[in-house]
């Protein structure tokens, strides 16, 4: 005898688990056939295997840092038609940012790219932005689906409100 189990990644593996368990003890409480007892007792072994690495991968998904902000599927590829011919933005070095913001008289009145901004962030913060700020997470955030309204207006409209 062998028995197929199947788990999705919705179902609740703590009652599966605790299912089994429950099978088991029947099983050798009415002393059902030796094999079939056998073929429980695989399975709470099996079982046990996935809670174990369910535990493992929880373990690791806190502590692992993303390499990239979103899923392969949803990357945008690069456009070299689309590159700008020349730089508006106004590049600044992390030092030539410090040195303004300890002025007075800085202001954010024209977009800045600071490039290798990271030694900005102290030790191990960079590194909790980077698993805060995930595509998969934004898109799952319940709060964000409640709450967050963004406008749209169709193309032609959108040329029409700029020109106002």
């Amino acid at each position: 005898l062998s028995a197929t189990l199947t788990i999705e990644k919705s179902d609740d593996k703590v009652k599966t688990q605790q299912s089994v368990l429950d099978l088991l003890s029947f099983a050798k409480e009415k002393k059902l056939e030796f094999n079939v007892q056998r073929m429980v007792e695989n399975m709470v072994v099996q079982l046990e295997k996935v809670m174990d690495t369910q535990k493992v991968l929880d373990e690791k998904k806190t502590t692992e840092i993303p390499k990239d902000f979103t899923l392969p599927k949803y990357r945008v590829k690069a456009m070299p038609k689309l590159e700008a011919k020349k730089i508006t933005v106004k590049i600044l070095s992390v030092e030539e940012l410090q040195k303004k913001m300890a002025s007075k008289d800085f202001t954010f009145a024209e977009p800045i790219l600071v490039k290798n901004a990271t030694s900005l962030f102290a030790s191990g913060e960079w590194d909790k932005v980077k698993r805060h700020w995930t595509a998969s997470r934004l898109m799952g955030d319940e709060y964000l689906e409640r709450e967050l309204k963004l406008e749209y207006w169709p193309q032609d409209k959108a040329k029409n409100r700029m020109a106002m």
